[in-house]
C-alpha cells in the first residue's frame, strides 16, 4: 500500500513568514517592531525592509490584518484564513500547536 504525503498547508511561504505569523498568533495586535524584536532571539539580523515585505506580503496573501495602531505604528492581526493555514501548518508539522 502506497501513501502520498501532501504538501505544507502553506508551502509557499517562507520559514521567516511561518515564524512571523506564529508570533502574531501569540501576541495579536502587535506592532511591527514589537514582532521583529520577538524574531530576532531565533534570527541572527531581523532588518526592517525584510520584517514589513514579509508582512506585506502575508497581508496581501489575506493571511495577516493590518490596522493603525496610533499615527506612527500599526497593529497585526492573523485573519480566519491566516489562522486556518497556520493552524493546519502546524498539525501537518506534528508540532502539536495546530488549534492553539
Amino acid at each position: 500500500m502506497e501513501t502520498t504525503q501532501t504538501a505544507s498547508p502553506m508551502v509557499d511561504r517562507s520559514a521567516f513568514q511561518r515564524d512571523l505569523l506564529v508570533a502574531i498568533r501569540d501576541d495579536p495586535g502587535a506592532s511591527g517592531r514589537s514582532l521583529g524584536q520577538q524574531l530576532e532571539q531565533y534570527y541572527d539580523s531581523v532588518t526592517n525592509p525584510r520584517l514589513y515585505q514579509n508582512l506585506s506580503e502575508l497581508e496581501a496573501a489575506g493571511l495577516v490584518n493590518k490596522t493603525a495602531s496610533d499615527d506612527r505604528s500599526n497593529a497585526y492581526r492573523l485573519t480566519d484564513d491566516g489562522r486556518d493555514a497556520l493552524d493546519a501548518d502546524l498539525t501537518w508539522r506534528g508540532d502539536g500547536e495546530g488549534d492553539a
